[in-house]
């Protein structure tokens, strides 16, 4: 390999892999390589067969692509929106955080008696459970998941929504956060979804209320869910509340 490239469109939230490309030197004949995943957007793919095309002109050859020698992989689809996309990367991202939790699980080993699945009831005991503390320490993991989730997608939301000027009034930027923007280090609406927490779910309908009163994500989260005593609005609120404001 004597060239290694990889492509990626932020703007609208158009990539969702991307596109990659390397160089070979495979006995003094040049060849192209350029690969994107099954997860690919409309994008990605569009922008892959433009590279091979350009590549071809250039410098002639020939292409094989998984449509067959010389022919193109066109896009099933039309592009999504922008917000659709903006959406379904902030849910891709939390999957893949909380599959890495689950290797976690499945991959750690605690073993000898002291390692219970549940507890005694005996504090000096279950304080020295090396499964208890594992658990505990998975949960800030999950919560920042959680938030960064919302965040992300409140961030998508408020890029497209018509209310911008009422989260701005709530939004309390900092002279960094304001310098960030002017330089565009960073995208406005992910520098004012940072003035707004995300952890509890509360607040997080309190946030999204304020783009559109008809998203009502703690209506969603109060629905019956597998037969649960405890909805899970109520049981998620607990557990942040627990972790984040730990008792003295």
């Amino acid at each position: 390999m004597i060239g290694n490239y990889q492509w990626y469109d932020e703007d609208d939230y158009r990539s969702w892999s991307g596109v990659e490309l390397q160089i070979y030197n495979e006995n003094g004949q040049i060849a192209v390589d350029t690969r994107s995943t099954v997860s690919r957007s409309y994008w990605d793919l569009t922008h892959q067969n433009k590279t091979i095309k350009l590549i071809r002109d250039l410098f002639g050859g020939h292409f094989i692509t998984d449509a067959g020698r010389n022919r193109y992989w066109r896009p099933d689809e039309p592009p999504n929106p922008p917000l659709v996309s903006g959406c379904y990367l902030a849910r891709w991202r939390l999957k893949n955080a909380l599959i890495k939790s689950q290797i976690y699980l499945w991959a750690r080993k605690l073993e000898g008696d002291v390692a219970r699945e549940k507890p005694t009831g005996l504090h000096f005991m279950d304080a020295m459970n090396p499964r208890l503390l594992s658990n505990n320490l998975l949960v800030p993991f999950i919560v920042a998941v959680w938030e960064e989730y919302f965040r992300s997608t409140f961030a998508a939301v408020l890029k497209y929504a018509d209310r911008r000027e009422q989260v701005l009034k709530k939004a309390r930027l900092s002279h960094t956060q304001l310098e960030q923007i002017a330089i565009n280090k960073k995208p406005v609406e992910q520098t004012i979804s940072e003035c707004f927490s995300f952890q509890r779910p509360s607040v997080i309908a309190e946030n999204f209320r304020l783009l559109d009163s008809r998203l009502d994500l703690a209506a969603a989260l109060r629905k019956p869910f597998k037969r649960r005593k405890v909805t899970l609005f109520d049981q998620i609120e607990d557990l942040v509340t627990r972790n984040c404001n730990p008792p003295h």
